[in-house]
C-alpha cells in the first residue's frame, strides 16, 4: 500500500462521511468531514488533501456516485472505487443488501474478529448478523431493515395525525400483561428485510456483542440488554472499505 493517505468515502442518503487515513489502523482517521448532498462537497474534498486513493460505496444511488467522482475529479483526486469485498454473503436476495450495510458488517468483523450484531439508526435503522462461515472468514447471515429516528421524526412533523414516538427502550421492556409484552416486543421487530429471526438463530455466536456505529443507538442497545457487550465505532464502513483494499493487495 502506498504510504500517501487513503481516501473513504460513505455515502449515504442524506450526506457523504468522508474521511482522510494515513494509519489504517488507528481509532480515528486523521481529518473527516460530513458534507450534506447539494453543499460543499468539493470545498471538503480539497480540505482534506491529497491521498492515494479513494474508497467509496453507499446506497445514495449513481447519481450521488457521479457527484462525487465529478468533485474528485475537480480537486485533484483519483477516481473513486469500490473495493472488492472480501465478505461471504448467506442471505437470501444479497443483491437487494445495502452496500453500507455489507462494508460496514466488513468493518465490524475488522474491529472485532468475531460474530457480532451490527446495528445502526441513521436514516434507516439496521440491525445485521455476522457469523463466521465455515472457513472462518467472515459471513453476512442477514438482517433487517425499518425507518430510523431522524426519518420517524420528519413523518411525524410532516402529517397532522401522527405524533412522534421517542426512542426510549428502557420504556419498553415489559407490558401490563405477559401478551402485552409480546406485543410491545413484536411491534418494535422491522418487518422488512432479510430474515431476521433466521438470521438471528444463525449468528448465536453474536449474542453477547455488538457493533454500533450511532452512539444513540449504542447506549439505548447497552441499556436494553446489560448483558451484551456493545462497542460503539462511528467509523465501520470505513474500516470495512480499508479492510477490503487491504485484502485486494494481500496486506
Amino acid at each position: 500500500m502506498s504510504a500517501r493517505p487513503l481516501l473513504t468515502a460513505d455515502l449515504g442518503n442524506s450526506a457523504a462521511k468522508l474521511a482522510l487515513w494515513r494509519d489504517l489502523g488507528a481509532a480515528e482517521p486523521e481529518r473527516a468531514v460530513t458534507v450534506p448532498w447539494g453543499t460543499y462537497l468539493d470545498a471538503a474534498l480539497v480540505e482534506l488533501g491529497a491521498a492515494a486513493r479513494v474508497l467509496a460505496c453507499g446506497v445514495a444511488g449513481s447519481q450521488r456516485a457521479h457527484e462525487l467522482a465529478d468533485a474528485c475529479a475537480r480537486a485533484g483526486l483519483p477516481t473513486p472505487a469500490e473495493p472488492r469485498l472480501d465478505l461471504a454473503i448467506a442471505c437470501r436476495d444479497a443483491h437487494t443488501v445495502g452496500r453500507d450495510r455489507l462494508f460496514a458488517a466488513r468493518g465490524a468483523w475488522a474491529l472485532l474478529a468475531e460474530p457480532a450484531l451490527v446495528v445502526d439508526a441513521g436514516t434507516a435503522l439496521t440491525v445485521d448478523a455476522l457469523g463466521r462461515a465455515p472457513d472462518g472468514a467472515p459471513c453476512f447471515l442477514g438482517g433487517a431493515i425499518a425507518p430510523g429516528p431522524r426519518l420517524l421524526a420528519a413523518l411525524a412533523r410532516g402529517t397532522a395525525q401522527l405524533f412522534e414516538v421517542r426512542a426510549d427502550l428502557r420504556a419498553r421492556r415489559s407490558g401490563a400483561t405477559p401478551r402485552g409484552a409480546r406485543e410491545r416486543r413484536d411491534a418494535r421487530l422491522p418487518r422488512r428485510g432479510a430474515r431476521t429471526r433466521r438470521a438471528r438463530r444463525r449468528g448465536g455466536g453474536a449474542r453477547g456483542r455488538a457493533a454500533v456505529p450511532d452512539r444513540r443507538a449504542a447506549e439505548l442497545l447497552a441499556d436494553l440488554a446489560p448483558g451484551r457487550r456493545v462497542v460503539h465505532d462511528p467509523w465501520l464502513v470505513a474500516r470495512g472499505l480499508l479492510a477490503a483494499a487491504r485484502g485486494e493487495v494481500g496486506a
